[in-house]
């Protein structure tokens, strides 16, 4: 085993080693002072890692083989710069010390685990373990108070979490066998629930109202991508004829989901909430795309690319806004958060200018080169709403402000 292929093998094993510590009162100052740590090594294999960087683990029963793709090393990129900045924050708000902390911080031990090891799965029994993992860790982090309206939260997030790993366990049968329309099917919804696609959207933007700011920060950034990178890697092994005849109902559902997610989001009077559907909007973007380039190799190929543009722009700007949120605006980190909020509020509208404008006008343009981009020509109306829900975003985070400083603890 070389140096890279044990630092992917690290990825996931490291979280955890570091959960097992948790039982030992003693352990947690040290577990918990590692929370920004972990994800470093993402970083560096990411970044430096060997094209062909893989290890199979062919002592296990089932056998797993974990790797670099170039969709993966991409989504590896923000994954883990995000959970290192929830881990700062984390170890700033110290949530460990309050009831059910311990908890909480196990499960989110669990679920970096998970999304570790979902990004480095080249192979279906892989990548169904760790998807699995990571959704049900994932309802340790999002219900963390004992009152009605979470458990109500994470009761429908369960069950759409449990449905999905059923119709994806489905959909890799298929695979195994005979691959085709019925496959792509399950795929979409099995993976789709993690991605909120339409109708399965209904979980994300409850969880954001009840859950912690930094599992929403989570939630809306890299767990929401897990689905993605599935359809991109599984996907097109049920072949173009299969693709092509999903591909349309796909696109519909692709384009509903940006302006219903955009509209609802400016209706939302919490901030968490509003950001929710914000996600579900510009999910929508990224299903829409992938439905009308995934048939065609070619356009495939040429729009790949820029799709993990998009994804990446989305998931590091949702990730820094959610951690904004609940910021003290009149706090020692108050004179530097503000400004940027504005920022990346900005970018995620698509300002000429900013990230969010170039991600997207370049996505545009490649499908149009191809004769698909007629759908995106709509996409300017799901900007404005996106504007306007920005524009209600700054006002409500000063409103719910808790009493979080990122200069200093609580």
């Amino acid at each position: 085993m070389n140096l890279w292929a044990g630092t992917i093998l690290l990825l996931p094993l490291a979280p955890l080693l570091v959960a097992v510590m948790l039982v030992r009162p003693k352990a947690l100052r040290l577990a918990t002072g590692l929370l920004p740590l972990l994800p470093l090594p993402g970083v560096l294999a990411a970044f430096a890692a060997p094209e062909a960087t893989s290890i199979e683990l062919s002592a296990l029963v089932l056998g797993l083989t974990l790797g670099l793709d170039q969709a993966g090393r991409v989504f590896l990129i923000f994954t883990a710069m995000i959970w290192c900045a929830v881990g700062w924050h984390l170890w700033l708000t110290r949530p460990w010390e309050e009831k059910g902390g311990r908890r909480f911080l196990f499960c989110y031990l669990v679920a970096m685990s998970g999304n570790f090891g979902v990004l480095l799965s080249l192979e279906y029994i892989a990548y169904y373990v760790f998807f699995s993992m990571l959704s049900f860790a994932a309802y340790g982090i999002v219900v963390t108070r004992d009152d009605e309206a979470v458990r109500k939260a994470g009761r429908l997030y369960l069950a759409l979490a449990i449905l999905g790993e059923m119709a994806m366990l489905g959909g890799f049968m298929l695979a195994a066998a005979v691959a085709g329309l019925s496959m792509v099917l399950l795929l979409y919804f099995g993976m789709g629930v993690k991605h909120a696609v339409l109708p399965l959207h209904v979980w994300l933007p409850r969880a954001h109202g009840t859950a912690p700011t930094p599992a929403s920060a989570l939630l809306s950034s890299t767990l929401l991508k897990a689905g993605l990178l599935g359809w991109m890697r599984f996907m097109p092994l049920a072949g173009n004829e299969a693709l092509s005849a999903f591909a349309a109902p796909m696109l519909v559902l692709g384009l509903g989901a940006a302006f219903y997610g955009a509209l609802c989001g400016v209706l939302q009077d919490r901030p968490k909430m509003l950001l929710g559907y914000s996600s579900v909007s510009q999910m929508g973007i990224a299903t829409a795309a992938f439905a009308t380039a995934a048939p065609s190799s070619a356009v495939w190929e040429a729009v790949a690319a820029l799709l993990l543009l998009f994804v990446l722009h989305h998931a590091l700007v949702k990730a820094a806004l959610f951690l904004s949120t609940g910021v003290r605006r009149r706090g020692a980190s108050g004179g530097w958060v503000w400004p940027v909020l504005l920022l990346l509020s900005l970018a995620l509208v698509g300002v000429p200018g900013t990230g969010g404008y170039f991600a997207k006008a370049m996505l545009e343009s490649r499908l149009e080169q191809w004769g698909v981009g007629w759908a995106y020509q709509l996409l300017p109306l799901t900007s404005i709403a996106t504007a306007l829900l920005m524009a209600r975003l700054d006002r409500k985070s000063v409103v719910e402000g808790k009493s979080v400083d990122l200069g200093g603890r609580r």
